[in-house]
């Protein structure tokens, strides 16, 4: 049960007290720092927002981001800097292969042993069968020296053979068994199930971890009410990304006193741009695979619910300042933004059976959100983040295509051009090389695109070397996630 009492008593120093805490055992004794973080977070779980719950969520926050700062270079709670994110990654690594992977191919080793098992007993029923008629056709021939009126002796032979032919065929399908059994670490119980998995044991402690931040950042903003809350995760992004001065004595400081602390513009833009590197991050493990799926889940709603789905909408369309976004420009081909996240979508929908293993409903963090996050207008109102977020991408991409653009202009007046099709060089993605290169950029220097391209003046021909280049970019890269 919640304790109101304690939730109207939290104070700062109670909050060092326990930040405290989950420093001391973070990496010791991972446990009592995620317990610790458990107690944070009970004491912003709420049924209704109130101005009480906006200060506890503003006490903690301010203290949470304030150590995440300081670790972020290292195990940070909620990854921010390059470091950062090389730095989850790893961790979870461990927990998605060790743990993860194995628990998923023992379940894929028991259902084929559970296949082999039926057929094998189809078989020994079958055998059952041919046994039963050949010893009584046997029989009825040695009693009464008469066989049954289209039955004869060669039949009685033939049937006892293909029961030996069965039983050794079973005899050597037991065999296999014992090899893949061998093979796979030890005998396997077919009619077993494979120990289930639980956050918040040592056996998933990384992803644990992760998942608690999440739900607490998530809880004390409110789900994105909280405006406070808001500003101080934009600034601890800029923080975390900002690029170290080189020692100047005096004009540093006088450069800081000119430059002041960012304002609430800024600040909304450092969120933008922790959306694109979360992205951009996510992308760059297509390959991999080293990151859970339920951790890449509850990264990106939690980005979607820190941002409004205008802002979001933006940084679709490379709206990068203030001026693009007033005129709401759409570029005139696909972003890299929306292909990667295309991408994204089509390996969610492969590995969606993997996001259940913890729980029925993905996670804590979506367990949270559907308790909050709820709309009187009707009970089958839409609120999974992660599904508006892809009808924004696909909404994006409509207006952005090239191919819709060029039917558009050019209907019935001539074939399409071979670049210009769909699932065509403009709709595939960028190279998982580049994706690695923009992102330690972006993240390294807080900006919202990789390492600007120096451009020779004699090279540039206008939109169709712009084409070219696109067109270059996309070779090699075959697959086609648009179609």
């Amino acid at each position: 049960d919640r304790n109101d009492e304690a939730i109207q008593k939290v104070s700062p120093p109670f909050v060092r007290e326990m930040m405290e805490i989950i420093r001391e055992n973070l990496a010791t004794r991972p446990i009592i720092a995620l317990d610790a973080i458990s107690v944070l977070t009970s004491m912003v779980t709420v049924d209704s927002d109130s101005i009480n719950t906006f200060d506890n969520g503003n006490i903690i926050m301010l203290e949470f981001l304030k150590e995440n700062t300081t670790l972020r270079l290292e195990s940070p709670f909620i990854a921010m800097a390059r470091d950062g994110f090389a730095s989850v990654k790893m961790n979870l690594r461990a927990d998605q292969t060790d743990k993860i992977r194995k628990y998923l191919d023992s379940i894929d080793r028991r259902k084929e042993a559970r296949d082999k098992l039926l057929k094998n007993a189809k078989t020994a029923r079958g055998q059952t069968t041919m046994n039963m008629g050949s010893r009584t056709a046997t029989s009825m021939h040695e009693g009464t020296g008469t066989m049954p009126e289209g039955f004869s002796q060669s039949d009685a032979e033939g049937m006892a053979a293909s029961a030996a032919v069965a039983s050794a065929a079973e005899d050597d399908d037991d065999d296999d068994d014992y090899e893949d059994e061998a093979a796979g670490g030890g005998e396997l119980d077919p009619l077993g199930e494979p120990e289930v998995l639980e956050l918040g044991t040592m056996k998933v402690k990384d992803t644990s971890i992760v998942l608690a931040s999440i739900e607490l950042v998530l809880k004390c903003s409110c789900f994105g009410m909280n405006k406070m809350v808001l500003r101080l995760f934009g600034r601890e992004v800029i923080k975390c990304q900002a690029v170290p001065k080189e020692e100047g004595g005096d004009d540093d400081e006088e450069e800081d006193d000119k430059e002041g602390p960012p304002d609430e513009f800024d600040e909304q833009m450092a969120r933008q741009r922790y959306f694109r590197h979360v992205v951009y991050w996510l992308a760059s493990d297509h390959q991999d695979k080293d990151i859970p799926i339920v951790v890449q889940d509850a990264y990106l709603r939690m980005v979607c619910l820190l941002l409004k789905p205008h802002e979001i909408e933006d940084m679709l369309h490379d709206r990068f300042d203030e001026r693009r976004q007033r005129l709401r420009l759409v570029p005139e081909q696909p972003t890299e933004i929306v292909l990667l996240l295309i991408q994204w979508f089509t390996q969610y929908f492969e590995r969606f059976p993997e996001l259940h293993i913890f729980s029925p409903r993905i996670s804590p963090v979506v367990q949270a959100i559907d308790t909050r996050v709820v709309y009187d207008l009707s009970a089958y109102f839409v609120r999974d983040h992660i599904f508006l977020l892809l009808l924004q991408v696909l909404s994006a991409y409509n207006e952005q295509n090239k191919w819709k653009r060029w039917f558009q202009q050019n209907f019935l007046m001539e074939e399409i051009p071979e670049k210009f099709e769909p699932g065509g060089p403009y709709d595939q993605p960028p190279r998982p090389d580049k994706v690695i290169a923009d992102f330690a950029y972006m993240v390294t220097y807080g900006t919202f695109e990789g390492e600007p391209k120096t451009v020779n003046p004699d090279d540039v021909g206008g939109n169709e070397g712009e084409g070219d280049a696109m067109a270059q970019e996309g070779e090699g890269a075959t697959t086609s996630f648009i179609l």
